[in-house]
């Protein structure tokens, strides 16, 4: 009805084993590690979009991404997200075998910020792929693919493991940033399932945090529609019955309250 227009935010290494984007092909060499907003190890708590930072220090790093069915009217808009830094390493960024030369190039950066770099193609993406250059620290966020096509970008962005006040680890300059570089229409947020394992009600302090959630992605993205979408029924086993958490019904009425 509305139109395919791209798969939107991709990951650039896959933070778990079995991530995946429809009618992508994912393949790395080298090494790449990451750190997410989970663990909130990163001192600048700059996680990108998708709350992973990418990292490598050394050259030969490499990721691409191809297309498994690549068609004449595909993909006409690639996009980097990533981490300009001093003293930083550089990138290639290699789209339908043409190379564009990143984080290096003078004048040197003098500030830490997060940058992008967009690519305009006169012709279908067939892949893309990115390599480090050299063993000074590059950090990378993700790729924008999109078409030229009116219709729908969906950004699927979930981090296993996470939970609504995860989100408050990031940087809040670091997260306007990011949000209004994407400039959604909506925001979908799906919490509760990992929150359902505390087994207690929630309280005071979960109340809260998930008011701050709310109020943080409200002031990056102020013209977003926002859509809260609560935990599926989870149950237990008691006296050799399924049951229903109790705690199930208590979070959605929370997220309905907030």
């Amino acid at each position: 009805r509305y139109g395919d227009a791209g798969p939107g935010f991709v990951y650039v290494e896959r933070p778990w084993d079995w991530y995946a984007r429809a009618g992508l092909r994912l393949r790395v060499r080298g090494a790449w590690g990451f750190n997410n907003l989970i663990f909130n190890k990163l001192a600048d708590s700059r996680y990108g979009l998708g709350g992973v930072n990418f990292f490598a220090h050394e050259g030969g790093g490499r990721t691409s991404l191809s297309l498994r069915d690549p068609r004449p009217d595909g993909y006409s808009f690639v996009e980097l997200y990533y981490l300009e830094q001093p003293g930083g390493g550089g990138l290639n960024l290699v789209v339908n075998d043409r190379t564009w030369t990143i984080g290096e190039e003078d004048p040197k950066p003098t500030k830490t910020m997060a940058a992008f770099k967009a690519v305009v193609l006169d012709e279908p993406l067939r892949d893309v792929s990115l390599e480090t250059r050299s063993w000074r620290p590059a950090r990378v966020f993700g790729l924008v693919l999109e078409t030229d096509r009116r219709g729908v970008v969906w950004d699927s962005i979930g981090l296993v493991g996470a939970r609504a006040l995860h989100l408050l680890n990031f940087d809040a300059t670091h997260l306007k940033g990011q949000l209004r570089r994407r400039n959604p229409a909506l925001i979908v947020l799906q919490y509760g399932l990992n929150e359902a394992q505390a087994e207690r009600s929630p309280g005071k302090r979960f109340r809260k945090k998930q008011r701050e959630v709310l109020a943080a992605l409200r002031e990056a993205a102020p013209d977003a529609a926002c859509l809260v979408i609560g935990p599926y029924d989870n149950g237990v086993f008691e006296e050799g019955r399924l049951r229903s958490k109790p705690i199930i019904p208590k979070l959605i009425e929370v997220q309905r309250e907030t």
